[in-house]
């Protein structure tokens, strides 16, 4: 599997639920389709735009990183991540990707552009030999 190949299955929803013991396929959503569902819950003061979802982003980086904090210290008992723990943190991790839909929307960028450039400058860094290192524009 190619990186970007494994980018799109990462960047890519999918729900399921249970009922009755079985699983139920609900919907394959591509990030444009993402972005535009979750803004629709987007509500601050256009005064605030770019700054709020910004902050908000952090905000929600930091409760991933507490909760995989929390497992390095071993809250769990277990070496090994647990179940329950990834479940929080694909929660958490969602409203990541909520904060960056908004802020992306406030720059007037879609997800899809993003993801887009992103894969363009890995793979640029890639063929350059540079994906290690630091810098943006190594």
């Amino acid at each position: 599997m190619t990186r970007w190949q494994l980018t799109k299955v990462v960047a890519t929803a999918f729900s399921l639920y249970k009922r009755s013991g079985q699983c139920y396929y609900l919907k394959h959503m591509e990030l444009n389709e993402y972005q535009k569902e979750a803004l629709k819950t987007a509500k601050y003061p256009e005064k605030y735009r770019i700054i709020y979802p910004a902050l908000g982003m952090g905000d929600e980086v930091g409760e991933v990183l507490g909760k995989i904090k929390k497992w390095l210290r071993g809250d769990d008992g277990v070496e090994e991540i647990t179940t329950e723990r990834k479940e929080a943190l694909k929660l958490e991790m969602g409203d990541v990707l909520w904060y960056l839909s908004s802020l992306a929307r406030d720059l007037d960028f879609s997800l899809d552009e993003i993801a887009k450039a992103n894969i363009e400058k890995l793979k640029s860094r890639s063929d350059r030999g540079v994906i290690k290192g630091s810098g943006d524009y190594r």
